[in-house]
């Protein structure tokens, strides 16, 4: 987590028995200083000199959330869950630790250490540190646990009230970055900020209103992600000429695009990408003008749900002009009439094993199969009719068909 060979830095140690106890020691001598038999606590960051105090930061070594999940009535795969979907919608990069705190999650970014004595580089690391909270306020993440100066529970040491053990139970030690690459996360947010857009409102919400927000953030999220994908099939179909109904396309895929990834910037590089595509590309000043609409509507949307840009099918599909085959390679933007073929097909498939056999074809095989077995071992049609309780008459015809 430290800096290797710094000899000028110090880190702050503390343990919490019945009073808080707190040292700032020589990064090299931190770890004899724990007491691994009750609360104990280290900082993230390190100092040059033995403060622990804004001011005084040295090196910046990490970021980190505390997720206190069971404050909102989640598990801890529920939060696994949120992670892989950050990471899988390009909101953040895989941690380099996750650490079971006892009774709630630390996850930490571990990045090459940047020296704190700036101003810019702490407001830049504070700016981060909020990102990453927002992120994964609905999962519980403490508001109280992101500054510069927090000190987090040290691995193995003893949780008193909860008499557990701190654990890490993920580590990838090629999770490491740079502070740089963090940055391009929040400038989105910023955008937003400076932008003439309302703010979102902060408000209290219950626990089942933040676990219907994050079913629909996912369930969103997987809509748009078929959306877009059925667009780009489209243009595919299509051998990418879409003369006509490129800017409506490209003003689409982009809006879809940052609900999907919510990042401007990559947005506008995945519906430039597709543009690039087509026969006859629009001009890339052309389509940065044009999105900036979808922009504003993505803002708003954030901010009401009923505002934006709400997409039926049946307007998509009269927008650009799909036909039934196509709807046949799509996943999402399809008609009635699809669907139900969709639905009546997977139906009549779920009825056959894996023979191809419906129930009542299956069940014939089953009792052919018997027949033909009893048949061989010598036994008459009268013995089978007894034996598989069957009259003389249907093994008769059992026996033609064998």
């Amino acid at each position: 987590m430290y800096p290797k060979g710094d000899e000028g830095g110090y880190v702050s140690v503390a343990t919490k028995d019945q009073h808080w106890k707190e040292r700032n020691v020589p990064i090299s001598k931190w770890t004899s200083k724990v007491n691994l038999n009750t609360n104990c606590y280290v900082s993230i960051n390190t100092f040059y000199k033995p403060e622990r105090r804004i001011r005084s930061v040295r090196h910046l070594n990490a970021f980190f959330v505390d997720i206190d999940y069971y404050n909102v009535g989640i598990s801890k795969e529920d939060v696994f869950h949120a992670i892989d979907f950050f990471i899988n919608t390009d909101r953040i990069v895989e941690p380099t630790f996750v650490i079971d705190s006892g009774r709630g999650l630390y996850v930490i970014w571990k990045i090459e250490d940047v020296p704190g004595i700036y101003k810019q580089t702490k407001s830049l690391y504070q700016h981060i540190q909020q990102y990453i909270y927002e992120l994964f306020k609905d999962v519980g993440a403490d508001p109280s646990a992101k500054d510069i100066a927090r000190v987090l529970r040290v691995p193995n040491s003893l949780h008193i009230q909860a008499n557990r053990r701190v654990k890490v139970i993920y580590f990838n030690p090629e999770a490491i970055y740079t502070m740089s690459m963090f940055q391009q996360f929040v400038d989105p947010f910023e955008i937003y900020r400076n932008k003439d857009y309302k703010k979102i409102k902060n408000k209290t919400i219950s626990n089942s209103e933040r676990k219907r927000n994050i079913k629909y953030l996912f369930n969103i999220y997987t809509l748009y992600k078929a959306r877009a994908s059925d667009i780009e099939t489209l243009c595919e179909l299509r051998n990418y000429d879409l003369k006509g109904m490129r800017n409506n396309i490209l003003f689409v895929y982009h809006y879809f695009m940052l609900h999907i990834h919510r990042n401007e910037q990559v947005a506008l590089y995945k519906t430039l990408n597709l543009n690039d595509r087509f026969i006859d590309p629009l001009p890339e000043k052309s389509v940065k003008s044009y999105v900036q609409s979808s922009v504003r509507a993505y803002y708003e949307h954030l901010e009401d749900k009923t505002k934006g840009y709400n997409y039926k099918n049946d307007t998509l599909i009269e927008l650009y002009k799909i036909t039934p085959e196509e709807q046949k390679h799509l996943k999402t933007i399809i008609s009635q009439r699809e669907k139900y073929d969709r639905n009546n097909k997977r139906r009549r498939q779920n009825r056959r094993n894996k023979a191809g056999l419906t129930p009542r074809q299956a069940k014939k095989q089953e009792t052919i199969n018997k027949v033909k077995a009893l048949h061989e071992q010598g036994l008459k049609q009268v013995e089978i009719a007894q034996e598989l309780g069957l009259s003389s008459g249907r093994i008769s015809q059992l026996l033609k068909e064998i």
